[in-house]
């Protein structure tokens, strides 16, 4: 069982998938830091073909950038000359320099003139080390834009919306945050971009994707210790016989990235001071990126308990040297 923490925030995101009735193309606002730019070369490192469709599966005509919610297999951050028949309908048009962004018209999309919408510093780094992505909007977008961060390799960095990836304020043009990358046994390319999603003064949905930048993580480095807790709470803190109690866990830093086929996540042990009155049934999973996480079934009291019983509850994550920290939990008695 799984309590959900997010609910508005996904909600949030959904309905960016829903800014367009009846499956049209979700354009942008006014045309500021936009501009088309020379034809792209046909570069093998370039996705040449994709599709661009409604969400009926209408084949969309235009040009589009690539990375938009409509797009399915285009490069990122750059635009396509799509034609409304065909499975494969797009074919690479621009390599635009840092990005490309929606227009209100449908199929007239253009390259970005603004800054960069991404970057990850450093480009190289032994694999265990943290990189720091920027995130930047130059567009006004005065209710905040959406970090929608995509790793093509999210084992080996760690960005998680909820977690470590930041949204752009309103009042602010850009924001930074850092991702966890795992341990690899040899160079390791690993590409990200983002699609910031927004709306503008005037009440249009625009999409800025970027181009993707490569990280390339090298062997050699050293897997970070699992940080330590800095709390835990259990929902709700008093339970009859039979009832469950929830823990949510926070750390004092993210949880670390590891290389598949490597478990994903730092697992929390979990203790009952009085097992026959209250049992551990499950254990919080913190996701890699995560400083926070659980919200799942943790404790479940039996079902007969003769009198009120307040039992320890223990939760340690491995960290050196931390001994595990305890809240009571209180179960009451049968009837």
């Amino acid at each position: 069982m799984r309590r959900s923490d997010v609910m508005q925030s996904a909600i949030a995101r959904v309905l960016l998938l829903l800014c367009l009735p009846f499956a049209l193309h979700c354009g942008g606002g006014e045309g500021s830091d936009l501009e088309v730019q020379a034809p792209a070369s046909r570069s093998a490192t370039l996705v040449q073909t994709c599709a661009a469709r409604t969400t009926r599966g209408v084949p969309i005509k235009g040009t589009i950038c690539g990375g938009t919610f409509v797009t399915s297999g285009c490069e990122p951050g750059v635009l396509y000359q799509c034609q409304d028949q065909g499975t494969t309908n797009c074919t690479l048009l621009t390599a635009c320099a840092v990005g490309c962004g929606t227009s209100p018209t449908q199929g007239a999309d253009s390259c970005y003139s603004g800054a960069a919408p991404l970057t990850v510093t450093p480009a190289s780094t032994a694999g265990g080390n943290e990189v720091t992505a920027t995130v930047t909007l130059s567009d006004p977008h005065a209710k905040g834009a959406i970090d929608n961060m995509k790793i093509d390799r999210g084992d080996l960095i760690a960005a998680r919306a909820f977690c470590n990836v930041l949204d752009v304020p309103g009042a602010s043009s850009s924001v930074s945050f850092n991702m966890p990358t795992a341990v690899v046994s040899s160079a390791t390319p690993v590409r990200t971009w983002t699609n910031l999603s927004f709306t503008t003064a005037s009440g249009f949905s625009r999409q800025v994707v970027s181009r993707a930048t490569t990280v390339t993580l090298q062997p050699g480095g050293t897997a970070p210790p699992p940080p330590a807790i800095a709390s835990f709470t259990l929902t709700p803190a008093s339970i009859a016989p039979g009832g469950v109690s929830f823990m949510d866990v926070t750390l004092t830093h993210m949880a670390p990235a590891q290389a598949l086929p490597a478990p994903q996540g730092l697992p929390i042990q979990v203790t009952s001071s009085n097992p026959a009155v209250a049992s551990v049934i499950g254990q919080p999973n913190i996701t890699p990126g995560c400083a926070k996480g659980g919200g799942v079934a943790t404790i479940q009291a039996a079902s007969s308990v003769p009198q009120q019983t307040v039992v320890d509850i223990g939760a340690s994550s491995g960290a050196a040297g931390q001994a595990p920290i305890t809240n009571p939990l209180t179960v009451t008695a049968s009837p």
